[in-house]
């Protein structure tokens, strides 16, 4: 499988990647996988999936091994890790994310870190679901969670470069970071907005809205400037519920 995949052009593609930028990340190698196919018209989120496929045979075969959010080329000899039959499959919010607000994810990801045992119940799942989204968390066989890399916690507080990183390779949401870094205080509808282009979904204005509140929310955690909206703002977008007496028809 190895020498199969050497020949393949989306290896030649990780290869330079990983030479030209020391190391490869997902949504870097998503922009790069259309010159190597340039009859393929899919959609950017089609791209992510694909890159994480790839990367994925790539560490089975022993030809790419990943640290933290980053892949680099295996020294010759490294063995493959990992299952493509039977294995972890990536776990994938229908409709976009976050579909939560990050709290309780960022707590459970700190209790982890410090070692405790994985907690149980449906809080603990619901809690969890976004950070296996994220591939922040791996869980084992026995149902206990592991973070993925070290360097998501640091110093008992969760990292905001690291988790940055690891919004970004997730489809729609760094379209939706760019909405909140372009203006800090941009409306959740206007943040859940870019998102929604950016997948091509079809969603309500109020599943919109709250994806937005919540991207904002983790926008904060990852670091970024995140302000609250402005009242103007917030008035400009609510729709007037009373209108004046002088609005109003009039009879003779």
């Amino acid at each position: 499988m190895a020498a199969s995949l050497r020949r393949h052009r989306a290896y030649t593609i990780f290869v330079a990647l990983a030479d030209r930028a020391g190391g490869v990340n997902i949504p870097a190698y998503a922009r790069e996988l259309p010159t190597a196919f340039p009859a393929v018209d899919v959609k950017d989120s089609t791209w992510i999936g694909y890159a994480r496929v790839y990367l994925q045979w790539f560490e089975y075969a022993g030809l790419a091994v990943q640290k933290g959010a980053t892949w680099s080329v295996a020294p010759e000899g490294t063995a493959g890790v990992g299952e493509l039959l039977g294995g972890r499959i990536m776990r994938r919010v229908k409709g976009g994310f976050p579909h939560d607000p990050p709290g309780p994810s960022l707590e459970l990801l700190l209790d982890i870190a410090r070692g405790s045992s994985t907690p149980r119940g449906p809080g603990a799942k619901a809690a969890a679901r976004p950070l296996l989204v994220l591939d922040a968390l791996v869980e084992d066989h026995n149902g206990e969670y592991h973070l993925r890399s070290p360097d998501l916690v640091i110093d008992g507080a969760v990292a905001p470069a690291a988790l940055k990183r690891l919004l970004l390779a997730i489809p729609g949401v760094p379209q939706g970071l760019a909405a909140i870094e372009a203006d800090p205080q941009a409306r959740p509808e206007a943040v859940g907005q870019a998102v929604k282009t950016a997948i091509a979904a079809d969603w309500s204005a109020n599943t919109t809205a709250g994806i937005g509140k919540h991207l904002r929310a983790w926008a904060r955690a990852a670091g970024l400037r995140v302000d609250a909206v402005s009242r103007a703002a917030r008035r400009a977008h609510t729709p007037n519920t009373v209108t004046s007496d002088s609005s109003l028809p009039t009879s003779n």
